[in-house]
């Protein structure tokens, strides 16, 4: 993809991250069919959630980012510990430092 390769300690987001329900938009994409995968053979509980279905990861529960009460409905039901939202990678400037 261009990107450069980078290292990452998995023992250290092993601790972090085992045993954390953790909701995961975008599950269906490039990021989120090998992310949701690392994430359960951590230990950790991934509800994988997209708008459309996916070919490569099993029960993505169907929700649209964009429409708040589906949004809330999962966040109220699942209660993730963790959200990741695939779609919102970039930091602001006020994030950056």
């Amino acid at each position: 993809m261009g990107r450069p390769d980078h290292d990452i300690d998995v023992s250290i987001a092993t601790k972090f991250l085992a045993g954390k329900r953790i909701l995961v938009t975008g599950a269906s994409g490039s990021l989120g069919s090998v992310l949701v995968p690392a994430l359960w053979r951590i230990g950790a509980f991934p509800l994988s959630t997209d708008i459309r279905e996916s070919e490569t990861i099993d029960n993505v529960t169907m929700m649209d980012v964009r429409d708040f009460s589906a949004v809330l409905q999962t966040v109220r039901l699942f209660e993730p510990d963790i959200i990741i939202d695939r779609k919102s990678t970039r930091l602001n400037s006020s994030h950056a430092n």
